[in-house]
């Protein structure tokens, strides 16, 4: 039975939840004009779910500000307001919504992770280190977490205690590819470039090769000792997995430049230019129109 048939035999926030798991986003906002319970939180939330899948950012934002007027104690709905800021540059508004939420649900983990990915985006580093570090601590296989946790890590400059914590999540998770990556990129930072660094970050290729960053990670290496080849091969695969990073766009220009490859060199450099001037485009800016608290 299609989804298209379940819709005219009967619709439920359950057919709307499973068109909006299909991705079928105009479909799951039609079946809502028809769906109960109009004037529901569970309605409001899930049409904030079908225009976020259509990029319509505002409107997903006042389905899910009406959702939580409505039930405010709402765990899902606290998290779908955040996310929907926090994909899209705007991390103040996630900040305060999932402070508010940590209060409500002081032992959930996804508020708490939430919360730590807001704080790093908007530089309150010490709060996501506290936040992330206490969901790796709570759940030691959350590669999610570590990968967050990496990153303020890196930022700022501690590679000596990322390289503990990625270690100790290696010994625990040998399957994630994320704490093998980490590893060598935090023994990389502390000048460890050897072949032991080189042995981690292929293991995490070999574990996870759509990881861009690891093969970025292997082509530093790879170029530190000389291997001009070996580096403008893991850059191709980097860009192709993450065509929209432009610092890598330029490190594989100035590899076909040292490998005598002009015209190659020009085309990523044009490649960078052009994704430099996206990144200077104003951001859309999405605003919180944040109601009463509720007790």
């Amino acid at each position: 039975m299609t989804l298209a048939l379940l819709i005219l035999l009967a619709v439920d926030f359950t057919t709307v939840e499973r068109l909006i798991g299909a991705g079928d986003f105009r479909g799951a906002l039609a079946a809502l004009q028809r769906a109960p319970e109009r004037a529901s939180a569970r309605w409001h939330l899930l049409a904030s779910k079908a225009y976020d899948g259509l990029d319509d950012p505002k409107r997903a934002v006042e389905e899910a500000e009406a959702a939580l007027a409505i039930d405010y104690r709402n765990e899902a709905i606290h998290l779908q307001l955040a996310q929907i800021f926090l994909t899209r540059n705007t991390p103040e508004p996630a900040y305060e919504i999932l402070s508010e939420a940590r209060q409500l649900f002081p032992d959930s983990l996804m508020i708490r992770l939430g919360r730590g990915l807001a704080a790093k985006e908007s530089e309150r580093y010490d709060e996501a280190l506290a936040d992330l570090s206490e969901c790796l601590r709570r759940r030691p296989d959350w590669g999610l977490a570590l990968d967050a946790l990496g990153a303020v890590y890196l930022h700022l400059n501690r590679a000596s205690e990322l390289a503990k914590v990625a270690a100790a999540h290696c010994d625990r998770n040998p399957r994630d590819f994320r704490g093998w990556y980490y590893l060598a990129e935090a023994r990389s930072a502390l000048g460890m470039q050897d072949g032991e660094s080189e042995r981690l970050v292929t293991r995490s290729i070999q574990l996870n090769p759509n990881f861009a960053a690891s093969h970025a990670l292997l082509a530093k290496m790879l170029a530190d000792r000389g291997d001009t080849a070996g580096a403008i091969r893991e850059l191709e695969q980097a860009v192709k997995l993450r065509p929209d990073h432009r610092p890598w766009h330029v490190r594989l220009a100035n590899a076909y430049r040292d490998a005598d490859r002009a015209a190659d060199a020009e085309r990523e450099l044009a490649v960078a230019r052009r994704l430099e001037d996206q990144e200077r485009r104003p951001v859309p800016v999405l605003k919180y129109h944040r109601g009463k608290k509720q007790p």
